[in-house]
């Protein structure tokens, strides 16, 4: 074997080695992150659900008062 072989030997099992590294790495930051995210969506859940349903009831308070109004007719728009 030349000295020339061995380097690049060497040197292709130490890049191997490194990226073996790299992904575990990579890898556990996967997880963390998964882990995260499953807590940040737990914790929006509940916030978005109380929105949703604060906009459905505006919704809904909206609605009816656009039918009181269009029931009164001309009468009952504001004047300022």
């Amino acid at each position: 074997m030349s000295t020339a072989f061995v380097v690049i030997l060497v040197l292709g099992i130490a890049t191997l080695a490194m990226l073996a590294i790299l992904v575990v790495g990579l890898f556990r930051h996967l997880k963390l992150l998964a882990g995260t995210l499953k807590r940040f969506t737990d914790e929006v859940t509940p916030v978005l659900e109380e929105l949703r349903d604060g906009s459905e009831r505006a919704q809904h308070r909206t609605d009816e008062l656009a039918e009181r109004r269009s029931k009164l007719g001309r009468a009952g728009r504001i004047r300022r």
